[in-house]
C-alpha cells in the first residue's frame, strides 16, 4: 500500500512539473517605447516602437482627474488613429504590448504617457472694422480651446514679402505702423499651448486692406470747439412785397425755407420799410417800400423834428404781401424761425428831408462832411417806432430775435443829380457818423429794455481790422459804457473783404473786444467787388449771363461763407436778397414779375443749401484738419449728435478725401456741382477708408450719424 501511495505522489509531482514548465515558457513582451502623438482638429494618431515578441498592442486613454486608464482600441500595428474627437482639447494616451498564448493575452506594463492636443478650429468671421492711414483693426469669433491667435500680414498674397506676425489672446487687434496708401494682406490662425508646445489651426482666408492716403486725410477733433451756429438766412428786401401776393408764392418760398424741397433757411431778415413807396426819385420801382407808419400827430418843427406829445399812427395792414411772404416762410421753416427786422432808413416822417435816403451832397467824397438824415432830437421817436413795430411782430407769434435799426452807416446814401437837374437814388439808406451811432444805440437800448429781442449793432459794409472805418465806428460805439455793457456781438457784411482782411478783423476783435461775437448779415456778388472770386469771370459775361447762375458763382459764394465761418467765427450768415429779377448777381432765386411761372434757381441757392440744409441751429463748429490744402473744409457738431462737414473743391480736377472721426456708424454725401443740386452721392456704413468723392468745382456736404 505504501508503494502505491508513493507511485501516486510521484505521478502528481511529474504532472505538476510538466504544467509549471509549460507556463514558464509564456513571457509578456516589454512595454512599448518612444510613444508619441500627433493631431488634427478631430483626430489623434499615436505611434510607438515595436516591442519584441508582442502579438499586438492596446491603446489606452488616461483621465488625469480620476487617474484611471480606459481602453480605446487594440491593434497589431505600431500606430493608431483616434477619430471623431473634439478640437482644441487635451488628451493623454499610453500603450501596452501583449503576447497571445492560446486564448490568453500576456500584457506588458503601461508605456510612458503621451500628452497631445487636437488642433484649434480655423478662425471664423475674421474681418476688418477700421482702417486709417497707418493702422488697421480686426475682429473675429472666439475659437473654443484656443490659447491665443496670431495674425500674419504681408504685402503680397503669397505671404512671402515683408511678412510680419503679431499675437494676441483677445478677439480683436489693432495693427499699427503700417505704410499709408499701401495694400496689405492679412490672415489669422488660432493656437493652443499644452506643456509648452503650441498647436496651431490652419490659417483663415486672407483679406486685403488698403491704408488711407495720408495726403488725403481729413481729421476731425471734436474736443476743439468754436462758435455756436444760429443759422443761415436771406432778406425779404425788394421781392417779398410782390411775390407774397403771387399765386405761386408758396412754391417760390419753399425753395428757400423748406428743408425737403428747398434749402431749409431758418433766418428771415424782414425789411421794415421807410415809406418810399410813392417816391419817384427812387428809380428802381421794386426798391420802394411801404411803411407801417401812416402818419404822426403832434408838433413837428424844422427837419421833421417832433416835439414831445406826438402820436404815431400805425397801419398793420400795410406791406401786406411782404407780411404774407414772411408767414409762408414760417409755415415751412417752423415756429422757431428767427426773424430779424432791419431798417435801411428811418421812416420818412422823421427823416430830416422827408425821404428814405440822404440829400444830394454836391459830390462830396469826404465822409466827415456827409450829413445824416436823422436829427438827434428824433432818436427817441425812431427808437419808439422801431420797438413798437418789433413788438407787433412778436404779438403776431413771430420769433423776433433781433432788430437792426442801422444799415451800412459809413456810406453816404445820398441821391445824385442828373444832367437835367433832377435827382435820383437807387435804394433807401441813411448815413450816420460814429458819434451819431453811439448816441442812437443808447436810445435803442433804453427803448428795448425787457424785450424778447436784441438790438443789433453796426451792420458794417465790410469786415476790417484796426485803423479802418470799421474799427473807428466800433471803437466810438463801444466807448459808451451803456453800449459796451449791452452789445455782445457786432454785425458786418462780407463785401470788400478778402481772407486777409477778415483775418485782420478777427485779430482786432480778439484783442480789443474778445466778448463780441460776429454775425455776417449780408452779402451778394457785387460786380465791382474784387474779392468775390468771380470778378474776372463777370467781366467776360454779357446780358442775363451776368446773373451768375452757374456753379462757378455758387462755389465762390460757398468759399466766402467758409471764410466767414472759420476766420471771423460768424455765428450766422445771411445772403442779401433771396429773390431777384433783372440782371445782377444778387439773387438766389430769379423771378419774373411779368411771368410768375418763370422761376429759376441759381447754383448759389443750392451751394448755400449745402450749409443751411444740414447745419442745425445750436450746432458747434469743431476743428477739422485737411491734409490737402487745396480743399476747404469746415465741420459742425449738431445738437442731435450728427457731424456735418462741408467741403469745397474749387479746382478743375476731381478729388478724394478720407475722414477720421470717432463714434459714427453711417455716412451720406450730398453734392452740388454743374449738374447736381444737393444730390445724394454716396452713403453706407462709415469707415475711415471710405473715399469721399469731391467732384471738380463743387460743394459737398458729408453727414455722419451714430
Amino acid at each position: 500500500m505504501k508503494k502505491v501511495i508513493s507511485v501516486f505522489l510521484m505521478l502528481i509531482m511529474v504532472l505538476s512539473a510538466t504544467s509549471f514548465t509549460a507556463y514558464a515558457k509564456v513571457k509578456a513582451p516589454s512595454k512599448p517605447t518612444s510613444v508619441s502623438a500627433s493631431s488634427t482638429t478631430s483626430t489623434v494618431t499615436v505611434k510607438w516602437k515595436k516591442s519584441s515578441g508582442a502579438s499586438g498592442y492596446t491603446l489606452y486613454s488616461y483621465n488625469t482627474g480620476t487617474k484611471k486608464y480606459k481602453s480605446v482600441a487594440s491593434t497589431t500595428k505600431t500606430s493608431y488613429k483616434v477619430s471623431k474627437i473634439t478640437s482644441g482639447k487635451t488628451y493623454v494616451y499610453a500603450v501596452k504590448a501583449y503576447k497571445k498564448s492560446g486564448k490568453k493575452k500576456y500584457y506588458s506594463s503601461y508605456s510612458s504617457k503621451a500628452t497631445v492636443s487636437t488642433l484649434p478650429s480655423t478662425v471664423k468671421n475674421f474681418k476688418k472694422t477700421a482702417v486709417d492711414f497707418t493702422s488697421a483693426t480686426f475682429t473675429w469669433s472666439k475659437v473654443t480651446g484656443a490659447t491665443g491667435y496670431y495674425i500674419q500680414y504681408a504685402t503680397d498674397k503669397a505671404f512671402k514679402s515683408s511678412v510680419k506676425t503679431v499675437g494676441t489672446s483677445a478677439t480683436s487687434k489693432k495693427i499699427t505702423s503700417l505704410t499709408p496708401n499701401k495694400t496689405y494682406y492679412f490672415r489669422i490662425r488660432a493656437y493652443r499651448t499644452v506643456s509648452s508646445k503650441k498647436y496651431y489651426s490652419s490659417y483663415s482666408s486672407a483679406i486685403s486692406v488698403k491704408t488711407v492716403i495720408a495726403s488725403k486725410l481729413s481729421t476731425v477733433s471734436e474736443s476743439t470747439r468754436y462758435q455756436t451756429v444760429k443759422g443761415f438766412g436771406a432778406s425779404g428786401a425788394w421781392w417779398a412785397q410782390n411775390v407774397g401776393g403771387w399765386e405761386n408764392a408758396e412754391d417760390i418760398i419753399k425753395l428757400l425755407y423748406d428743408k425737403e424741397e428747398g434749402i431749409g433757411l431758418n433766418i428771415y431778415r424782414y425789411n421794415v420799410g421807410a415809406g418810399s413807396k410813392d417816391d419817384s426819385e427812387l428809380y428802381v420801382t421794386r426798391n420802394r417800400t411801404e411803411s407801417f407808419v401812416d402818419s404822426i400827430d403832434g408838433v413837428c418843427g424844422d427837419n421833421n423834428v417832433w416835439e414831445d406829445g406826438y402820436t404815431v399812427n400805425y397801419n398793420w395792414n400795410n406791406d401786406a404781401n411782404a407780411q404774407n411772404a414772411l408767414a409762408i416762410a414760417k409755415k415751412y421753416a417752423g415756429d422757431d424761425m428767427q426773424v430779424v427786422l432791419f431798417n435801411n432808413s428811418p421812416q420818412v416822417q422823421i427823416t430830416r428831408n422827408g425821404k428814405a435816403y440822404c440829400s444830394y451832397n454836391n459830390g462830396e467824397t469826404n465822409s466827415k462832411n456827409w450829413n445824416t438824415n436823422l436829427y438827434r432830437d428824433n432818436y427817441d421817436i425812431y427808437a419808439d417806432i422801431t420797438t413798437t413795430i418789433a413788438d407787433h411782430f412778436v404779438d403776431e407769434g413771430y420769433n423776433v430775435t433781433e432788430v437792426s435799426p442801422v444799415n451800412e452807416p459809413q456810406y453816404a446814401w445820398a441821391e445824385w443829380q442828373n444832367e437835367d437837374g433832377t435827382y435820383s437814388m437807387n435804394q433807401e439808406g441813411c448815413h450816420y457818423t460814429e458819434t451819431n451811432l453811439k448816441l442812437l444805440y443808447k436810445k435803442m437800448i433804453e427803448a428795448s429794455q425787457d424785450k424778447p429781442y436784441k438790438i443789433t449793432m453796426f451792420e458794417s459794409g465790410a469786415a476790417e481790422g484796426s485803423n479802418t472805418i470799421f474799427s473807428t465806428y466800433l471803437d466810438k460805439i463801444m466807448s459808451d459804457p451803456v453800449n459796451a455793457a449791452y452789445f455782445d456781438k457786432v454785425d458786418t457784411h462780407s463785401y470788400w473783404s478778402d481772407k486777409a482782411t477778415k483775418q485782420k478783423c478777427a485779430s482786432y476783435l480778439n484783442s480789443s473786444y474778445p466778448n463780441l461775437s460776429v454775425s455776417c448779415t449780408e452779402y451778394c456778388q457785387m460786380t465791382n467787388d474784387g474779392s468775390t472770386g468771380i470778378f474776372d469771370l463777370l467781366q467776360s459775361l454779357e446780358g442775363a449771363d451776368r446773373n451768375g447762375m452757374t456753379i462757378d458763382f455758387g462755389v465762390q459764394m460757398a468759399r466766402v461763407i467758409y471764410e466767414d465761418l472759420t476766420v471771423l467765427n460768424a455765428t450766422d450768415w445771411s445772403w442779401w436778397t433771396a429773390c431777384s429779377e433783372g440782371i445782377y448777381t444778387d439773387g438766389l432765386v430769379y423771378i419774373n414779375n411779368d411771368d410768375h411761372s418763370n422761376v429759376q434757381t441759381s447754383k448759389r441757392l443750392w451751394c448755400l443749401g449745402n450749409y443751411s440744409k444740414f447745419i442745425d441751429e445750436g450746432a458747434k463748429r469743431v476743428k477739422i484738419t485737411s491734409a490737402d490744402s487745396s480743399i476747404l473744409a469746415c465741420a459742425f457738431k449738431n445738437p442731435d449728435g450728427s457731424l456735418v462737414i462741408v467741403y469745397i473743391n474749387q479746382g478743375a480736377n476731381n478729388k478724394t478725401t478720407y475722414i477720421s472721426a470717432s463714434g459714427y456708424l453711417n455716412y451720406r454725401t450730398y453734392v452740388t456741382d454743374s449738374t447736381r443740386n444737393i444730390a445724394l452721392n454716396q452713403s453706407g456704413a462709415y469707415k475711415i477708408n471710405n473715399g469721399i468723392s469731391l467732384p471738380a468745382n463743387s460743394v459737398t456736404t458729408v453727414v455722419l450719424t451714430k
